[in-house]
């Protein structure tokens, strides 16, 4: 069993325990475009539509401004394809927002920021889809919280 496969798996349990509404309503759903294929299935698939790079995750329920959240789900170490930056690069807007989460704890930390509807403290991570960048995103967020923490202290 792959890693992204258990942190999907872990990630749909907290969902439907924490959100059951959303999940009831269809407001969370997976695009299962994953996976090895056979060429037959495959061709076929491409027939009817199925794209390369579409994230494994569709939350259609607004947050902020947001009306909608692709996320696109990597365990620590997951690398994103030139299919996925495609589409994570063309579908961020004003309405919807793309994002990569690398691993449980951050996409956990996603899916509960947009949930509370705060869309708008994601928006940063937007800027850094890559790992490293992401890696070096939060430990500015960790000194800046420190330093504000300092000043009031």
């Amino acid at each position: 069993m792959n890693h992204e496969f258990r942190l999907a798996c872990a990630l749909c349990d907290y969902v439907k325990v924490q959100y059951p509404a959303v999940v009831r309503d269809m407001g969370w759903f997976a695009v299962p475009n994953g996976e090895y294929r056979n060429k037959v299935t495959a061709g076929k698939l491409k027939r009817t539509g199925v794209l390369p790079g579409v994230p494994d995750y569709l939350l259609s329920r607004p947050s902020g401004q947001y009306k909608q959240l692709w996320l696109e789900i990597k365990h620590e170490v997951g690398k994103v394809n030139h299919e996925q930056k495609a589409f994570l690069l063309n579908h961020n807007s004003d309405w919807e927002m793309t994002l990569v989460g690398y691993g449980y704890t951050e996409n956990k930390y996603i899916i509960d920021t947009w949930m509370k509807g705060a869309a708008h403290e994601l928006e940063w991570m937007r800027d850094c889809p890559g790992k490293r960048a992401r890696n070096k995103g939060w430990k500015e967020r960790a000194s800046n919280a420190t330093e504000e923490s300092a000043m009031r202290g």
